[in-house]
């Protein structure tokens, strides 16, 4: 496009727009069509050119697509809303399938995203809540009871499948501090139900108050399993309390 040719385009830019637009309208169906064609004519050709040219417009593409969502917010909002109302069916299922082609993709951008954004995103999250915590509430009630069968059993699945895990870790934090055998390491007892972990130099209490953690398994084993720490039965550890007075010092420590 010539100079001219270029500033006489910007001095007749709506008469040329309202031209297109009446055209259009006039030839909507042949115009569709007509694209249609061509488009799948020539599909990977056009979509390696559009990812070319995104790439290399790529900032000034979104601040574009930004700025003209934020002028014409509500107008894109209703448009959207009205198209998914009319597709909503072929979009679940879309959506879907791109999730399962792509989902190890997804959940690496996402977690990314979360990382660097973490703030920000709990923040929002928090406003949002607030904002609106009645209709939040109402959505939960009604969900509820239409998948009221089914939220009970999947509530049952996960507390099974929760006392399973407990169960298991604790086998394994027991099992590394009974030095390789989930037995007490004074007597050798090897029921379960009555072993747990031991502080070797007291002070249990206090320790595990100051973590402010629900399960101290977890936290041994987070923490690599750290020194200073023994299996052993509930009768071995209330003949060491009594023994070395543990009892007493915690109390005097409160």
């Amino acid at each position: 496009m010539t100079t001219y040719n270029r500033e006489y385009y910007q001095s007749h830019k709506k008469e040329f727009a309202t031209k297109r637009k009446a055209h259009y309208q006039l030839h909507k169906g042949e115009e569709l069509a007509t694209t249609k064609i061509y488009y799948q004519n020539h599909r990977d050709g056009i979509l390696a050119h559009t990812k070319l040219y995104y790439q290399a417009n790529k900032g000034e593409r979104q601040s574009y697509a930004r700025q003209y969502y934020l002028d014409h917010k509500e107008e894109e909002s209703r448009k959207r809303k009205l198209y998914y109302s009319l597709h909503e069916k072929k979009m679940k299922a879309n959506h879907r399938q791109y999730y399962l082609d792509h989902k190890e993709e997804l959940s690496t951008k996402g977690k990314q995203y979360y990382q660097t954004r973490k703030e920000e995103i709990k923040e929002k999250g928090k406003l949002y809540r607030q904002q609106h915590k009645e209709e939040i509430r109402t959505k939960k009630r009604e969900y509820y009871q239409v998948h009221k069968a089914e939220m009970r059993q999947k509530l049952k699945i996960y507390r099974e499948s929760y006392k399973l895990g407990l169960k298991q870790l604790k086998i394994k934090v027991l099992t590394y501090y009974g030095n390789g055998n989930l037995t007490c390491v004074k007597c050798g007892y090897s029921d379960l139900r009555a072993l747990s972990i031991d502080h070797i130099n007291g002070g249990g209490t206090e320790h595990r108050q100051s973590l402010h953690r629900g399960n101290f398994y977890r936290w041994l084993e987070e923490q690599n399993f750290p020194h200073g720490y023994q299996t052993l039965c509930m009768n071995c550890q209330f003949v060491k309390r009594a023994t070395n007075k543990e009892q007493i010092n915690n109390k005097e420590a409160r």
